[in-house]
């Protein structure tokens, strides 16, 4: 490793992993998250429910990855949708459903979960799942915006 290679790294650590394993990382987190919904049954939605909610919709992230993942040369456009990707379940934690929310729901309401259990563990677990959702969405975005602004070509003045 060279020298010039230890000091962009240091420089910037979204350089050490590409936005599209970010994104895929997020993705996963993301999956991990929509199995809580599912299991707090009162937060799920068609398929797994008969009533089509803001859970049903919010399915739609997993195509929208993928269409990020193959739109390799438009830069911009992939930084402003996965721009859009981190901001909506950010701002859903934040005003419709917050960690604590789900926590509560797992640990103090057994009759809304699946497993019909009350677990304050499963609780903290599922809002640090939210927590690092939001975090690596962010880091997701941040680094298709900086491949964004590295993929500008040089102005030529003459």
């Amino acid at each position: 490793m060279s020298i010039a290679m230890i000091s962009t790294i240091a420089l910037n650590p979204l350089r050490c992993v590409s936005p599209a394993t970010w994104l895929v990382l997020a993705g996963a987190v993301s999956a991990i998250h929509h199995v809580d919904h599912v299991l707090r049954h009162d937060h799920s939605g068609w398929p797994f429910i008969p009533d089509v909610t803001t859970f049903t919709y919010s399915l739609a992230v997993y195509p929208i990855i993928a269409l990020v993942l193959l739109l390799r040369f438009r830069p911009w456009l992939r930084a402003g949708i996965v721009f859009v990707l981190a901001l909506a379940p950010t701002l859903a934690h934040t005003f419709v459903e917050t960690p604590l929310d789900q926590y509560c729901t797992w640990a103090r309401a057994p009759d809304v979960n699946l497993l019909g259990l009350s677990s304050p563990v499963l609780g903290i677990a599922a809002g640090a799942i939210t927590v690092l959702l939001s975090i690596l969405a962010f880091i997701a975005f941040l680094a298709f915006l900086d491949e964004a602004i590295a993929s500008r070509k040089p102005v030529v003045v003459r």
